[in-house]
């Protein structure tokens, strides 16, 4: 059986905290998160086809479609609620760019294999996967994505340095690792090497970004217009 079967159940349900999910991830750093997705904004081509894994209420589909134009816009989400929350959003937001947007309730199995995208956005989705399963889900997006495109990561990752302030931060993502453990059901416990898994693949780092204390981390990848995938560790060199 795949190992996205089902991943739906598995990453969670965000509907019972969708009236406040919007101020639970500014409390975090007081608009870190917010403030974290928005610094590789000037480093993004202006992508024709894109595709928004995962993103809550729609905010940063909203400044994805303020800062460019693209064709055409594909928005998956878990949870219905926070769907109807976008939605809400983008009409008030950005009502001419309603046209170019479509909304798709499911996982990463239910975007079509026929689409195809030279931008991905996942800011704060990716922390969700244990290994085997990130793994999983870049086998799949892999085949909608490009090869000369980018993908655009935003997420968690383990703070960096014993400073005062590290400290503190290491400290409130663990505390909001357990609000949705206890809340949403989701199911990891430890964060992915995000970075590692898609250099694992062939795929290289254009941008990368950290801030909060080395908490949050905003990534661009590149994906090559031919793929060697490394059978070895993620900073092994490709064959020839």
């Amino acid at each position: 059986m795949s190992t996205l079967k089902g991943d739906r159940s598995v990453l969670g349900s965000f509907d019972g905290i969708s009236p406040i999910y919007d101020l639970l991830s500014w409390c975090y750093g007081f608009g870190a998160i917010q403030r974290s997705r928005r610094r590789l904004t000037p480093f993004v081509s202006p992508p024709g086809r894109v595709l928004v894994l995962g993103d809550g209420t729609g905010m940063a589909l909203c400044e994805l479609l303020q800062s460019f134009e693209p064709l055409q816009v594909v928005c998956v989400d878990a949870s219905r609620q926070m769907l109807q929350r976008t939605e809400k959003r983008l009409s008030v937001r950005v009502p001419h760019a309603m046209s170019r947007v479509r909304l798709i309730h499911g996982g990463i199995e239910d975007v079509p294999v026929s689409d195809s995208f030279d931008l991905i956005v996942s800011h704060y989705f990716l922390d969700l996967f244990d290994p085997l399963r990130l793994n999983a889900a870049l086998s799949r997006l892999d085949v909608i994505w490009e090869p000369g495109g980018s993908w655009w990561v935003t997420d968690f990752t383990r703070p960096t340095g014993v400073s005062v302030g590290a400290r503190l931060q290491g400290a409130m993502l663990r505390v909001l690792y357990h609000f949705f453990r206890s809340n949403c059901g989701i199911t990891t416990r430890t964060l992915p090497d995000i970075e590692g898994a898609f250099l694992a693949r062939g795929y290289s780092t254009q941008r990368r970004i950290r801030s909060a204390w080395g908490t949050l981390e905003t990534m661009l990848f590149l994906k090559p217009e031919v793929v060697t995938e490394l059978t070895g560790r993620p900073d092994a060199s490709p064959s020839s």
